[in-house]
């Protein structure tokens, strides 16, 4: 009888176990459209991603670290809903930089170590200036 009782609360334990996924960490998102305003911009993705029945996570990689977090919609799920959404930034991971953003990141590092510079004579001139008078 003890056998009985072992072996079926062992297979309840295992047929109600939790059976989440494990996050799928290759879920592309494809570029759609990118409205750029005064202060930001606003970037839509899109992703076609099989749900199975249950719990199921997801995590887009490659994504631009300066997301607003409060800014994260999701649409376009007919009958599944969504539990919650978690943003954040993988520091270990390398951002990848396009040919074209590369040139204007160098530009800027360049223009703010002359702004710097120019600084640095303004305020030697203004202690000149100050042990003169």
């Amino acid at each position: 009888m003890r056998h009985v009782i072992l072996i079926l609360l062992f297979l309840s334990a295992f047929c109600f176990a939790n059976t989440d996924k494990k996050p799928n960490n290759n879920t592309p998102s494809t570029l759609k459209e990118v409205t750029v305003y005064l202060s930001g911009a606003q970037i839509k993705r899109t992703a076609t991603i099989k749900l199975l029945k249950g719990t199921t996570t997801f995590v887009f990689n490659k994504l631009s670290p300066n997301i607003q977090e409060n800014s994260i919609q999701i649409y376009g799920l007919k009958s599944a809903s969504i539990l919650s959404v978690n943003f954040g930034i993988n520091y270990l991971s390398k951002q990848i930089t396009t040919g074209a953003v590369a040139p204007i990141q160098q530009q800027m590092v360049n223009l703010n170590n002359d702004y710097k510079s120019q600084d640095h004579i303004i305020t030697g001139y203004n202690e000149d200036l100050y042990l003169i008078q």
